[in-house]
């Protein structure tokens, strides 16, 4: 499996490229020109690699946490900030606070919460900005601060989003109301939106923009009433599987590294107007 994201996120859906593939080829003819949604993108590894494959036209990426979407407005828009910082830049523990100041800063420019997000993503524990760096603070750790922080893998990732830029748009607003405003769009018979909204158990834990159990009520009726095709991936409990009672589902299971890598159960929810594919 190859992956094409910058950014490293527990349970990424990297993974789940072949599915998604699967379900574009049933659900869209061939000479549609297809713009996959991710409404919360994190990583983005699904969006772009069906992108850089030429299964779709164009993505568009969005995320409400202001770190994740500057890291991605700035790797699509100035790449080469990005790619020239990673060159210079020291990785160690010194360079970890000061990187941590900027990203706590509400002060910091775009362009250093950009670096600062991708830093301390590639440095922390499982890619978890609060999860502390690999290692420890005395690094005395079996892996080391320096481990997933892989400069030329990370610029070769980067100078393939600068080729796709023109495909590709970054948006910064909550997913529900992007979804209100795709909804509106002469244009929507073309979007397919991937949903993976944040996880209803450990969501807290995990997401600086969490949900509560009214945020996801308030999706749920969005997409009840919503013409759009899509396909959404939630941690699969039983809160979840009473609220999308009405929808299609399938589990599956994913490996996730949040801290310790684990296998997590969760479930694939069908729009009424997509043809179900199988995960295999």
């Amino acid at each position: 499996m190859s992956f094409f994201s910058p950014l490293r996120y527990p349970g990424g859906k990297t993974r789940l490229y072949y599915f998604l593939e699967k379900a574009i080829v049933k659900n869209f003819s061939e000479n549609e020109k297809i713009v996959l949604v991710e409404p919360y993108a994190g990583g983005a590894g699904a969006s772009l690699k069906l992108l850089f494959s030429g299964k779709v036209d164009k993505i568009i990426i969005n995320d409400l946490d202001r770190a994740i979407f500057s890291f991605w407005r700035i790797a699509v828009s100035d790449t080469d900030f990005l790619i020239n910082k990673i060159k210079k830049v020291n990785i160690d523990i010194a360079e970890w606070r000061k990187q941590k100041e900027i990203y706590t800063n509400p002060t910091s420019t775009t362009r250093e919460l950009a670096f600062a997000t991708l830093f301390l993503n590639r440095t922390n524990r499982s890619g978890i900005i609060e999860g502390g760096p690999i290692g420890g603070m005395n690094q005395m750790g079996l892996w080391d601060i320096k481990a997933r922080f892989t400069k030329n893998t990370i610029i070769k990732r980067l100078e393939k989003i600068k080729e796709f830029k023109d495909t590709i748009k970054v948006r910064n607003i909550d997913g529900i109301t992007l979804l209100k405003q795709l909804g509106r769009n002469k244009k929507k018979s073309n979007y397919f939106i991937f949903l993976d909204p944040p996880y209803y158990q450990k969501g807290k834990s995990l997401y600086l923009n969490h949900y509560i159990d009214k945020d996801h009520k308030k999706l749920l009726k969005l997409l009840e009433k919503s013409s759009l095709k899509w396909v959404m991936t939630y941690d699969d409990v039983s809160y979840i599987q009473n609220l999308y009672d009405k929808f299609r589902k399938s589990s599956f299971v994913i490996n996730h590294s949040a801290f310790k890598a684990r296998q997590g159960k969760e479930v694939l929810i069908f729009s009424d107007n997509v043809v179900k594919v199988a995960m295999n």
